[in-house]
């Protein structure tokens, strides 16, 4: 998943109860409070709270960074070397994380790309994330 497609498959992940066989997150959200922390006021007044409520303690359901022991799938995890800076430091977090718990993982950093382009230029040509998703796919089928 994309962005908010990606914290919506990671949440899913972390849910005992969810099979998934591994996830791909592509510049995700994984965590809704700094993602809401680094919006400008007018996107967290017309989508942010909206969505998510405007109580820190209460959004930390929404954010999967808070129940990595729950995932116990391969990840994929890759962000734009360009993409929002408060996403690349998730994402990086994310990385460090799932090597210090032990989890199954790969991490890339595409360059040049931003956040738009992880999802505007997949599959385009020259593209480099594809091949490596495939591989990673490939992988673990």
């Amino acid at each position: 998943g994309h962005s908010a497609g990606g914290n919506l498959i990671m949440l899913a992940a972390t849910q005992k109860d969810v099979h998934v066989d591994g996830c791909i997150t592509l510049s995700a959200v994984w965590d809704i409070n700094d993602m809401i922390k680094n919006a400008e006021d007018d996107f967290n007044e017309r989508t942010s709270y909206p969505i998510f409520g405007t109580n820190n303690n209460e959004r930390v359901k929404y954010s999967p960074s808070a129940f990595l022991e729950n995932v116990s799938r391969p990840l994929f995890i890759a962000i734009g070397g360009r993409d929002y800076p408060y996403l690349q430091k998730q994402a990086e977090y994310i990385d460090k994380e799932y090597e210090r718990i032990g989890k199954e993982h790969e991490y890339m950093i595409v360059p040049g790309y931003i956040h738009s382009d992880m999802a505007t230029r997949f599959g385009s040509y020259g593209d480099i994330l594809l091949p490596r998703i495939v591989k990673f796919v490939r992988s673990h089928s």
